[in-house]
């Protein structure tokens, strides 16, 4: 019998070549843009492997020169930075600038288990309608007035978000807002009261990933790991050490960022008229009775973060969570959820590859090089001007580049961790602010945490601009005056070593 193919299906088969330069099948087109970036990163890595830094180490500019190739791979949007993990290792194994051993060191190391871990945990608040219950709670108890209801909408999205991701806290508290919003009757475009309470959901995800380590997993686990791995493991983070300092620095920022969005989002509150108690009421009451899962997910959350702040070994921690969070009877996510919804694989792979780039700088001699050529500049600067004008940087970077967050960690943590350690200062505490602003993406609307929101079309996207960059300038000067001032007593740990 013979088989007729429909227009289509023919259609789609003759588009299926063998080189795919469009993309069509493959959904990764290779654009004349990207050739450009292509060429460039090759043309760069091949000039820096012919520099000479004699007296540091013969493969230090071929080392040098696969760093900023594969950190101009992801600046080009060549690949993200999964794929271009990938590619740094395998060039660096095969020049012999980085040994095997260290990456599958790196692989097995404690950070991968608390990632997974933390992930699954954190996983649980979306299993949960916890996190709608908070929200609506807070409404109810706090939302008397206009002004107070952005406060709430800011302060409730920073607290989730110091739980989990910030791009799901952003998803769900736009979503609630957006329903409070229509029940009232404010109209996106027209509505500046509701331009306000969506951009305080907006920056209450960015800046509230601060508050615990799982609260922006993939920015603080890839930065912690890419200090150790760049230190060779004299330097790290502990959940413990992260908490005290992000919840401190996070506490102090919150009514700073209230002040600043109420004063550059002005509304007339007398143009706004609230819906009464009984709205949030009836929506608790749909959510119905507080359920075995969320009162199971809470006891978790708080022995956990207990246990880490007392000191407890965190990859046993890791373990056994991860055990008790799918644990039938007692759990909070089924297994199939827990791996494969929970946890951004790409990000845990590339934690373990891209952190490698401290390692090369390391072990090749760039680190030294680096810190003789900028020992003479900085030997008398305070540390606590370094950690401004890197936070600064950081901030100034991952707010006009898109796609960008794990090229900033490579640039401004993974590449500076050796270095800050050469010239004498702790990176731990040095590092932290910077760390802390990376997640800061509260600029343009194009970012991946800010999109989802800025759809619903409540604001422009110059509304962005002006409190999003006074918000990162305080957040760059108390992040960098709680590390310089409060935590190293708070650690234990010197700001000198």
């Amino acid at each position: 019998m013979r088989e007729f193919k429909t227009e289509k299906a023919e259609s789609a088969e003759k588009k299926d070549r063998f080189i795919d330069f469009g993309g069509l099948r493959s959904g990764i087109p290779l654009t004349k843009q990207k050739i450009i970036w292509i060429i460039a990163a090759i043309a760069v890595s091949v000039a820096c492997s012919f520099i000479s830094f004699e007296g540091y180490g013969d493969k230090a500019g071929i080392a040098l020169g696969i760093i900023v190739g594969s950190i101009m791979l992801m600046l080009g949007g060549i690949c993200s930075c999964g794929p271009a993990g990938a590619i740094f290792c395998f060039l660096t194994i095969v020049t012999g600038t980085l040994e095997l051993s260290s990456l599958t060191a790196s692989v097995g190391a404690g950070l991968f288990f608390q990632f997974v871990g933390l992930c699954i945990v954190g996983y649980g608040i979306e299993a949960t309608p916890f996190g709608s219950r908070l929200a609506y709670i807070m409404l109810e108890k706090f939302g008397k007035n206009p002004k107070a209801v952005v406060v709430v909408m800011l302060v409730a999205t920073a607290m989730l978000s110091s739980l989990i991701s910030n791009f799901a806290t952003l998803v769900l508290m736009s979503t609630i807002t957006h329903r409070i919003l229509t029940e009232i009757g404010q109209k996106p475009g027209d509505s500046k009261f509701g331009a306000a309470c969506m951009l305080g959901v907006v920056v209450g995800a960015s800046i509230g990933g601060m508050g615990f380590i799982q609260g922006s997993i993939g920015v603080n686990m890839f930065s912690i790991n890419a200090i150790a791995s760049g230190t060779v493991g004299n330097f790290t983070i502990t959940a413990g050490q992260w908490a005290v300092v992000g919840w401190i620095t996070l506490i102090l920022l919150l009514p700073c960022v209230a002040f600043i969005y109420l004063g550059c989002i002005k509304f007339d509150s007398k143009d706004v008229q609230l819906v009464g108690t009984d709205f949030y009421r009836q929506k608790l009451k749909s959510l119905g009775s507080m359920g075995g899962s969320e009162w199971r997910w809470i006891l978790m959350v708080v022995s956990l973060v207990v246990f880490m702040i007392k000191g407890f070994n965190t990859i046993q921690l890791m373990l056994i969570y991860t055990f008790l969070a799918v644990c039938p009877g007692i759990g909070i996510v089924s297994t199939r959820d827990a791996f494969t919804k929970a946890i951004p694989w790409e990000v845990v792979f590339s934690t373990a590859t891209i952190s490698m780039i401290g390692n090369v700088v390391n072990n090749n001699g760039i680190a030294k090089w680096l810190g003789d050529l900028i020992l003479p500049v900085v030997s008398n600067v305070s540390p606590l001007i370094i950690m401004i004008v890197l936070a600064a940087l950081a901030g100034v970077f991952i707010n006009i580049t898109t796609g960008t967050t794990y090229a900033a960690i490579a640039i401004f943590v993974t590449c500076t961790a050796p270095v800050i350690e050469a010239i004498g200062y702790n990176p731990s505490l040095v590092l932290m602010p910077t760390i802390i602003i990376i997640s800061f993406m509260i600029c343009f609307y194009a970012h991946a945490t800010v999109y989802p929101n800025y759809s619903y079309g409540y604001y422009k996207a110059g509304d962005l601009v002006l409190p999003g960059a006074l918000t990162v300038v305080v957040g760059v000067i108390i992040s960098s005056l709680v590390c310089y001032l409060l935590a190293p007593t708070l650690w234990g740990v010197s700001l000198y070593i």
